[in-house]
């Protein structure tokens, strides 16, 4: 209900008239960021890529909900790290036969840190928000995953509630996990990391599926797009996001439980959390509106417009949640009962200042 309230008073503060708009008088602090930095340990040392994407404004607005649930198809996630507790929901798996697990659920748990760290909570890092995460396991103990065990994945996704699903894993052909984004679009988005093979895919390598976003990865300065390792581009791109040195919570592998990781795996979880954010800001959306609202407010990098390397722009968070924003019904002269219902229900005072007067309801 706070995040109803955070959006409401978002969407107030658009107006010429309005001067202020904020909880008061005591009453619980809404669930967005009081400060425009978070207190977590490692953000001003290894996490400049979030303030490259505007992650302190979009977090003046929202944090993010944990609500929203974001399915992290891959190798498993740890639900003991301690910046993910009590939002990981128990795992499913669509592979046959035994599943990995101990180590080797490292990189599940790092793709879902990058979504879903705590925020302002004065431990490890940030994520792009408090989402709730879905794992779905889609490899064997070798590693390996097939196209149709991610395409399962996805399905289950979307029954679960998944709103945007995540697949930091490359397969031989995304055709049936296309098809099975097809069959969800109306509930989910897709988000799949372009790969690392620091090399063009060509249309037949990588065909320019419908139903999947394509992310690649980019320096942290948006110089280039990453090549150190390096991220895949061609006709399949659609978004870009930070993709070196991200910072990752691990506590299976990593010796202090937090580490830096570089590649388009950690770029795909980024654009997946800002849809998650936009869902946080207005549950109403479409995955279509999600998906143009990414689109049309990403930084445009590269060549103008739409390109093979960055796709439409790199991942803009502060953009998109002002775009989510802007979506939030037209506020009308007083307040809807079922906002006062809302505000009373917290016992707050809801205060709106503007030029003329000031309104005050309470219950």
């Amino acid at each position: 209900m706070r995040q109803r309230v955070n959006s409401a008073i978002a969407r107030w503060l658009i107006h010429a008239a309005v001067l202020s708009a904020a909880w008061c008088c005591g009453g619980l602090p809404p669930s967005s960021a009081a400060a425009l930095t978070p207190n977590d340990f490692y953000y001003p040392t290894y996490q400049g890529y979030l303030d490259l994407i505007g992650a302190p404004a979009a977090w003046e607005i929202s944090t993010g909900s944990p609500s929203v649930i974001v399915a992290v198809l891959d190798s498993g996630v740890n639900a003991a790290a301690p910046d993910l507790a009590g939002r990981v929901l128990p795992g499913i798996s669509t592979t046959t036969g035994p599943v990995l697990d101990g180590i080797t659920i490292s990189h599940g748990t790092q793709v879902a840190s990058v979504v879903a760290m705590d925020i302002n909570n004065g431990i490890g890092g940030a994520g792009i928000g408090r989402f709730t995460i879905l794992p779905i396991t889609v490899t064997n103990t070798m590693g390996s995953n097939t196209s149709y065990w991610l395409a399962d994945g996805v399905r289950r996704a979307a029954a679960e509630g998944a709103k945007a699903i995540v697949i930091s894993q490359s397969t031989l052909t995304y055709s049936p996990v296309n098809q099975a984004a097809a069959e969800v679009a109306d509930r989910a988005l897709v988000f799949v990391a372009a790969g690392n093979s620091n090399s063009r895919r060509s249309e037949a390598a990588l065909p320019n599926y419908e139903h999947l976003i394509f992310v690649s990865g980019t320096m942290g300065d948006d110089r280039a797009v990453w090549t150190g390792g390096g991220s895949s581009w061609g006709p399949a791109v659609d978004l870009s996001a930070p993709a070196v040195s991200v910072l990752v919570a691990d506590p299976t592998v990593l010796p202090n439980g937090y580490g830096l990781n570089s590649g388009t795996s950690f770029a795909a979880p980024i654009a997946a959390g800002a849809a998650a954010l936009v869902w946080s800001i207005n549950p109403n959306l479409t995955p279509a509106q999600v998906k143009q609202i990414l689109f049309s407010t990403a930084t445009d990098l590269g060549d103008p417009g739409w390109d093979e390397v960055f796709g439409h722009g790199r991942v803009n968070l502060a953009g998109a949640a002002a775009a989510a924003v802007a979506t939030v019904p037209e506020p009308a002269a007083m307040l809807s009962l079922a906002m006062l219902a809302a505000i009373g229900a917290f016992r707050k005072t809801f205060r709106l200042s503007n030029r003329f007067a000031r309104l005050r309801t309470r219950r």
